[in-house]
């Protein structure tokens, strides 16, 4: 009897000891995975950009104020305070810490700094992992000219998934801060830029119109920290979901997108339309206000034509290098263009940094609204010169390159010789 007891005894110890095992090991492996993924953050290089950054996000920062101010120290009238006719300071590769090569996803240090110092357009680089994830899942991205991918790998989950997304991760931490406190000039319009460099192949086995919806629903829920400050859900005067307005978006004074989210995309979201069942949070087309596309370089899968309003374009995504090659004979018909078209410039190497002379081409002379920095990069400190971004991050165009509303005309008051007094006759006067 004594001896069963024993076994038994010896077999709960077992299996005790076992699962104790079992629970180390794989704790150790969730700690380790944790660990591995924050280890760079007590390493010399990320200790040096961070402080980089956040000097320069000081730096910055220092006296910027509002729209609010900047319409009151132009004194713009009503009629020139449209949307389309303010440059606006713009951050590519918004999460990203930096350097270029070698650099640190970390989102929140990322985005904060990028609000402190002005930026009220972020770019959204969404791309996904081909070579070595199971399932094209969109995620943020850094790739050099050839499409190499030049983050740290350490910095952040390679296949990521709707639990680990570093496109949810960087849109909470801008709905965190772009309207807070934590940022000087919270008032300001917020202008997402979804540039999606690849979606899906198309296998030509299955429906590829669900494996769009599916890749495109994706992004869609991992912008949705945002929407609670969308244009849309406000309904600032319209109806801009599905790009329904993207006109009046641009030409609505700037005051009508205070404290709101604007989305614009260079991807055709068309292939929501007329899909039954979505929910409008998942609908990537009825978030997106405004479509970009391209006449001169296409970035991406931007395309050259658009659906929306009969083929009118309302927004470009071009080239630096392209625009500059335009002869000045050329100028004008350019001009009137972005007039009334909300254009971005791209490099064509995105490593590139676009110089003082090539910037001053093509926003004082073209009108080009944004040509998004790099935040990280002292390279770009003549864009926070006193005439450009230092005090606004919105800031008029010049007079020439603005959109003026028509004017409503009011009919003059008829002669009185026309007046048929209602048909009746005038007796005779002696």
């Amino acid at each position: 009897m004594l001896s069963k007891t024993i076994v038994y005894l010896l077999v709960l110890l077992i299996i005790v000891v076992t699962i104790a095992v079992i629970f180390r090991a794989f704790h150790f492996q969730l700690e380790g995975f944790d660990a591995s993924m924050k280890a760079y953050k007590s390493s010399g290089d990320y200790k040096t950009q961070l402080k980089l950054v956040l000097d320069l996000q000081e730096k910055r920062f220092n006296g910027r104020r509002d729209y609010n101010d900047m319409l009151q120290a132009t004194g713009l009238s009503a009629d020139q305070q449209c949307l389309v006719n303010f440059y606006t300071l713009g951050c590519r590769f918004t999460g990203y810490l930096g350097p270029f090569k070698g650099g640190y996803f970390d989102t929140d240090n990322a985005v904060l700094a990028a609000l402190k110092m002005g930026c009220r357009t972020l770019v959204l680089e969404i791309d996904y992992f081909a070579d070595i994830c199971e399932n094209p899942f969109p995620r943020l991205v850094v790739r050099d000219k050839n499409g190499a991918n030049l983050s740290d790998p350490k910095s952040d989950v390679k296949c990521q998934n709707t639990n680990e997304s570093n496109i949810f991760d960087t849109c909470t931490s801008i709905s965190r801060y772009a309207f807070s406190n934590s940022v000087p000039n919270p008032a300001d319009p917020l202008i997402i830029v979804l540039y999606i460099i690849r979606i899906p192949e198309n296998d030509g086995t299955s429906d590829y119109n669900k494996t769009l919806i599916k890749y495109y629903s994706q992004i869609a829920k991992a912008v949705k920290p945002l929407m609670n400050n969308a244009v849309n859900i406000l309904a600032a005067g319209g109806n801009y979901s599905r790009q329904a307005q993207e006109s009046a978006l641009l030409t609505n004074p700037i005051s009508t997108y205070s404290g709101q989210v604007l989305f614009f995309c260079n991807a055709d979201t068309s292939v929501f339309r007329g899909q039954t069942g979505i929910p409008a949070d998942q609908d990537l087309d009825y978030i997106i206000n405004l479509r970009l596309t391209y006449t001169q370089s296409q970035f991406g899968i931007t395309s050259n034509a658009t659906t929306n309003s009969n083929g009118t374009k309302f927004a470009l995504l071009e080239s630096v290098n392209g625009y500059m090659q335009i002869p000045n004979d050329k100028l004008a018909g350019l001009q009137a263009t972005t007039n009334a078209t909300w254009t971005m410039c791209f490099d064509n190497d995105p490593s590139a940094i676009v110089p003082r002379k090539s910037t001053d081409q093509i926003t004082k002379k073209i009108g080009v609204h944004c040509v998004p920095i790099q935040l990280w990069s002292t390279d770009y400190d003549y864009m926070f010169d006193k005439e450009r971004f230092g005090e606004w991050s919105f800031y008029p165009k010049p007079e020439p390159l603005r959109y003026r509303i028509p004017k409503t005309a009011i009919p003059a008051a008829a002669a009185p010789q026309t007046d048929s007094k209602g048909g009746r006759l005038a007796a005779p006067t002696v």
